[in-house]
């Protein structure tokens, strides 16, 4: 992913692999600060949402690929998975001091 060409979307996708390759060989010889951390974990959230919302424009305009519903389905298949851990998450804190006898 060093040398890049083509398209913007091409040059914008080769850039954002060589920030993240370059993130992981420093982080392996030398370490990150955390700010840097942080932003990391925030901007790819950023970039999984802007993929659903692609997928989402697009389904709703009836131009998806054969690939692309396969994906769509997973994508919504892990959002549903996402959400239900994070309510399991939520019940077993809330209700923790009833399963495990633990006050908070």
């Amino acid at each position: 992913m060093f040398k890049y060409w083509g398209t913007w979307k091409v040059t914008l996708l080769a850039l954002i692999g060589n920030y993240f390759f370059i993130c992981i060989l420093i982080k392996s010889y030398i370490g990150l600060p955390k700010f840097i951390e942080d932003f990391n974990v925030i901007f790819i959230f950023g970039i999984c949402i802007l993929g659903a919302y692609n997928l989402w424009r697009k389904n709703k305009a009836g131009t998806l690929t054969e690939y692309e519903k396969r994906r769509w389905i997973l994508t919504r298949t892990f959002l549903t998975l996402f959400v239900l851990a994070v309510l399991v998450f939520a019940l077993i804190f809330i209700f923790m001091e009833y399963i495990y006898g633990i006050y908070i």
